[in-house]
């Protein structure tokens, strides 16, 4: 089950984190890139704060964190 919802949290995060990216350096999200031609891009200062933001930081901790619980889980077997 924390693995299901874990990926479920993961995937939701990063899709729209990275499609957010995309989007502002002109790419259109879930496009092949060969060949495309560049839509308009955001200002360095909006690229900056999608870059900083905390969404990757969110998803890579969340993903930190139900790996230790499904190690904990497994190694002392409580249920």
């Amino acid at each position: 089950m924390i693995l299901v919802l874990l990926m479920a949290f993961m995937m939701f995060m990063g899709i729209t984190y990275f499609s957010h990216i995309r989007t502002a350096v002109g790419l259109q999200p879930y496009r092949s890139t060969r060949q495309v031609t560049l839509g308009p891009t955001a200002s360095p200062e909006e690229l900056d704060r999608l870059l900083t933001g905390p969404q990757a930081r969110i998803t890579s901790i969340a993903g930190f964190l139900g790996l230790l619980a499904l190690l904990v889980l497994m190694i002392f077997k409580p249920f």
